[in-house]
């Protein structure tokens, strides 16, 4: 089974006015970030707009990527929806249309205990086939539910399709409990771009970022300095990574990542609704970064 590493581009879903995806703009975006050295490929996760679309759009997008990648990458699909249910077909479909893998995010809104958090992806576990790598998704601070590290190791130690986590909360402690499940055989992935080169000596296996749909160069940089263990060069390639963070987060994050990647020549349409394209004041202070960049 394929595992998620390196730099795994969360990436955005173009959509024109009448909310249909840009397929165009989704083959332009493979190829810039594949070209540009990034691993792995996640769309229709949190960057991806993933709970305002509905599942045939989501199915789409999710033949478009694997279409557009044509093997070169690896490709894993979030599945996660607010139904087990949909979440199960969604998972099938990706398994049927050549994706390498999936990942599903914890239930949202309601709070579950331990118990229910560990059923449900049993379920999801037993339903898909063996040999078909499931990442759990956690993402706290969105959800309203933490699934704890002794349900995670119950997991993975009974289902061999559940490899691993990607994590989106600063919390390094937990991150590395993370990292200790099944005997440090449990591939972490974390979310958080400002501290990509912290996670990758902690032990992780790579970050999955959105704002690697931008500068995807600058991200390889950083996993390819690391593998060679060029740790002045890795830092430096940080701190790039960085400066476009602190723009790039500075409102509405996917809105800019959208208004940064229509500025590099990928029509990336429009926010989905009840979301909100990015605003002047923000596009000209993304214009006045990719310029200092030398990226316009």
């Amino acid at each position: 089974m394929k595992k998620l590493y390196g730099v795994v581009t969360a990436l955005t879903t173009p959509i024109d006015k009448n909310g249909k995806i840009i397929k165009s703009s989704v083959f332009k975006l493979v190829d810039y970030v594949v070209n540009n050295g990034v691993n792995c490929l996640y769309p229709m996760g949190s960057t991806g707009e993933m709970f305002f679309f509905d599942k045939d759009k989501r199915k789409k997008m999710a033949e478009y990527v694997i279409e557009a990648n044509s093997g070169r990458a690896t490709v894993f699909i979030h599945v996660g929806a607010k139904t087990l249910n949909e979440t199960v077909e969604l998972a099938y479909h990706a398994y049927n249309s050549g994706a390498d893998g999936i990942a599903v995010i914890t239930p949202i809104y309601y709070k579950v205990n331990d118990e229910e958090m560990y059923d449900y992806y049993s379920t999801i576990a037993k339903t898909i086939p063996e040999n078909f790598p499931l990442y759990i998704y956690n993402l706290p601070q969105q959800t309203s539910n933490d699934i704890s590290v002794s349900v995670c190791e119950k997991l993975a130690k009974t289902h061999s399709n559940i490899i691993g986590i990607k994590y989106s909360y600063p919390d390094m402690f937990r991150t590395k409990e993370y990292i200790q499940i099944n005997d440090n055989n449990f591939s972490v992935l974390h979310g958080c771009d400002a501290l990509f080169d912290t996670i990758l000596t902690l032990g992780c296996s790579g970050t999955v970022s959105g704002i690697s749909c931008v500068i995807p160069g600058i991200f390889a940089e950083v996993y390819k300095a690391f593998t060679n263990w060029d740790l002045k060069r890795m830092i430096s390639a940080q701190r790039k990574i960085n400066k476009v963070s602190k723009i790039i987060l500075d409102g509405s994050p996917i809105a800019n990542l959208k208004a940064a990647l229509t500025l590099l020549g990928i029509d990336m349409g429009y926010m989905i609704r009840p979301l909100h394209e990015a605003d002047a004041a923000s596009v000209d202070r993304i214009k006045s970064m990719l310029y200092a960049e030398n990226m316009l």
